[in-house]
């Protein structure tokens, strides 16, 4: 057993609190601007698994508010009530500065990875005029390699304003960002869920406006494409889509993306998409959000076990 599985949840509780969601904030703005300066939020990091070789690609930052009446809050719990672009373009800019700085100690303290950092970008940060440079101070501030940074952004936000997204995209890659399009499938699953299976015409519809969506995305420097839980969640439906997943997977690969299955819970998931071809994956199967320090050790065993597979490589027979 790893013994990053060892580590105690105390130090890190993955639960929600139980008040969070029940309570509305009076002044969730507020309180969101003094959470920033009093250094109540910080992150988590779910692990990203390469489907090839079961290695550890990367990990997906996500934020936290260590409330100090309320216990530990998902985004799910005071995301929603924000409605300040400015607001949310400082709560993006906290989360791309921390995710950067643990990315380079982890680097400093497991020498030779190459693992990967990716951080949400929302509809306010695409949209504003800073975010270039933002992410060009983050990366010089932090001495990034570049790739180490990954910035996620959903497919409805990317298709919002497509000329003005491209062109940012554009400016982001040439500094060494890695675009993933996240939520792919969103779309598609809202317009069919609760369908009866009669519905033929709308199901048609759909399947176009999700390889349209997917075709349009050959038009954006995009790195990796992640599918969303409810467009993996047809996979052992029975349903006549199910076949989707996989089509997906061949289209995006003959784009030159990469693919990423977001939301994976059980091993004949990760086992199908392993044999569509899918590359990356993760999900409550593999591990849950978890500390850096959780990382770090894995990192560390990931480390470890490559330097004995080649020691035993080199031994004499």
């Amino acid at each position: 057993m790893l013994r990053a599985a060892r580590l105690s949840q105390a130090a890190f509780p993955t639960c929600r609190s139980k008040t969070a969601v029940t309570n509305a904030f009076p002044d969730p703005h507020q309180e969101l601007q003094r959470a920033l300066d009093r250094n109540e939020l910080l992150l988590a990091y779910q692990p990203i698994v390469d489907l090839h070789d079961g290695t550890l690609g990367g990990a997906e930052a996500l934020l936290r508010w260590n409330h100090p009446t309320r216990g530990l809050l998902w985004p799910g719990d005071f995301l929603p009530t924000v409605d300040d672009g400015d607001l949310s373009v400082r709560l993006g800019a906290f989360v791309m500065d921390e995710a950067a700085r643990q990315a380079t100690a982890w680097r400093a303290r497991t020498p030779g990875n190459a693992f990967r950092v990716a951080v949400n970008v929302s509809g306010a940060q695409l949209e504003a005029d800073e975010l270039v440079t933002q992410f060009a101070y983050t990366q010089r501030a932090h001495d990034l390699d570049e790739g180490a940074l990954a910035l996620e952004i959903r497919e409805p936000t990317l298709f919002a304003d497509v000329e003005r997204n491209r062109a940012r995209i554009e400016a982001l890659k040439h500094l060494g960002a890695q675009i993933v399009v996240d939520d792919f499938g969103t779309g598609y699953a809202s317009a069919t869920d609760g369908d009866a299976p009669q519905s033929a015409t709308r199901h048609t519809g759909a399947t176009d406006g999700l390889l349209l969506s997917l075709v349009a995305l050959e038009n954006f420097s995009v790195d990796v494409l992640a599918i969303d839980r409810r467009l993996l969640e047809r996979l052992f439906t029975g349903a006549p889509d199910a076949a989707l997943v996989d089509a997906v997977v061949t289209i995006a690969h003959l784009f030159g993306f990469r693919v990423l299955a977001e939301g994976v819970e059980t091993a004949a998931e990760a086992e199908h998409l392993r044999r569509s071809g899918c590359d990356l994956a993760q999900g409550y199967y593999f591990h849950r959000p978890q500390s850096p320090e959780y990382i770090e050790i894995l990192l560390r065993e990931a480390r470890e076990a490559r330097r004995e597979q080649v020691l035993r490589r080199v031994q004499p027979a």
